[in-house]
């Protein structure tokens, strides 16, 4: 009796654990990895919130604004190459344990208005033409 009780304890426990694994992200501009546990179903997004707070908690340079939506995650894989996931993707389908996160950088038009748009498009038609 005791030993069916254990199997069943140790079988619960198995399940549990199975579903967590170790990831490694490197925080570009920072000086070294983080590394955490993570459940399979978590998403992309959930991952970026934790790294962040890791991130913070450790008292780590250069410090952040920690806005999960200013950054992306991609896998060092060879075969993503540069691709960042989908925030709402679950983490565990990628089949990667590292990552890199990095600062999404505002492009010179985000902060523009329609207006100074519409007379940069304007400008750039003279200079095509040469007028």
């Amino acid at each position: 009796m005791n030993k069916q009780r254990r199997r069943k304890k140790s079988n619960h426990l198995k399940k549990k654990y199975n579903n967590t694994f170790l990831i490694v992200i490197k925080v570009i501009g920072s000086t070294g990895p983080i590394r955490f546990v993570v459940n399979r179903d978590d998403s992309v997004e959930d991952v970026i919130k934790n790294a962040l707070d890791h991130y913070a908690r450790e008292g780590r340079l250069p410090v952040f604004d920690y806005n999960r939506d200013c950054f992306y995650l991609c896998p060092t894989d060879p075969y993503y190459l540069f691709k960042a996931l989908n925030p709402e993707d679950k983490i565990g389908s990628t089949g990667v344990r590292m990552f890199s996160l990095y600062k999404k950088q505002k492009s010179f038009t985000d902060n523009m208005t329609e207006e100074m748009k519409d007379h940069m498009k304007k400008n750039l038609w003279r200079e095509w033409l040469h007028f």
